[in-house]
C-alpha cells in the first residue's frame, strides 16, 4: 500500500481527534479566523495590562501584536511560557505576557475553540505531561520522513519524537 503522507498539522488534528474520542482532551471546534485569536489576545492582554499599570492605562496596538507573537512562539515551543519570556529579550512593558498568556488559554478553553496552533499544541503538551497518552501514538510505524526539516520547531520536533519512538527510523530531509 503507499505510504500516508501528512502534515504536522493534519497529524496533530488526527491526534486530537483520537483524543478527545476516547476523553483525553475535551471537544473543541478549530477556529480559522485570526480575528478571534486577536480578539480573545487583546482582551487578556487588556485585563493583565491595566492590572499592572491602572484601569485608565491601555496598550497599545504594537504591544498588543507583540503579545500575539509572543503568544504563537510559546504554542510553537515545549518550554513553559515562563521560560520563553525569560529566554526573549522584551522591554518592560512585556510583563504581563505570561499571566496574559494563561488567561488567553482559560478563555480558550471556556469558548470550547482550538487554533491551527493548538492542533499540536494541545496533544503534544497532553502527552509530554502525561506519559503514559504516549502510547497511543508512539511506536506506530517503521519510517518517517520529513521534509523542510530545517523549518521544524520545537513542538514538532517533540511530536516526531513521541511518533518515532523506539521504533521508527526517521530521515530528514532540508
Amino acid at each position: 500500500s503507499a505510504p500516508e503522507i501528512r502534515t504536522f498539522n493534519s497529524m496533530g488534528n488526527r491526534i486530537v481527534n483520537r483524543f478527545v474520542q476516547i476523553g483525553l482532551l475535551p471537544d473543541a471546534r478549530i477556529e480559522e479566523k485570526d480575528h478571534h485569536r486577536t480578539r480573545i489576545a487583546k482582551g487578556a492582554f487588556t485585563q493583565v495590562f491595566k492590572s499592572l499599570n491602572g484601569e485608565d492605562e491601555t496598550p497599545d496596538k504594537d504591544l498588543i501584536d507583540a503579545f500575539i507573537t509572543f503568544l504563537q512562539l510559546v504554542k510553537s515551543d515545549t518550554r513553559s511560557p515562563d521560560h520563553v519570556f525569560e529566554a526573549g529579550n522584551y522591554q518592560k512593558s512585556a510583563q504581563g505576557f505570561v499571566e496574559a498568556f494563561h488567561l488567553f488559554e482559560k478563555e480558550r478553553k471556556r469558548l470550547k475553540i482550538r487554533f491551527f496552533e493548538d492542533q499540536l499544541y494541545d496533544p503534544v503538551k497532553l502527552m509530554l505531561k502525561t506519559q503514559e497518552t504516549q502510547r497511543y501514538v508512539a511506536d506506530k510505524v517503521d519510517h518517517l520522513i520529513v521534509d523542510e526539516a530545517q523549518d521544524m520547531n520545537g513542538i514538532q520536533i517533540a511530536l516526531l519524537r513521541i511518533l518515532a519512538g523506539t521504533r521508527a527510523k526517521v530521515m530528514l530531509v532540508g
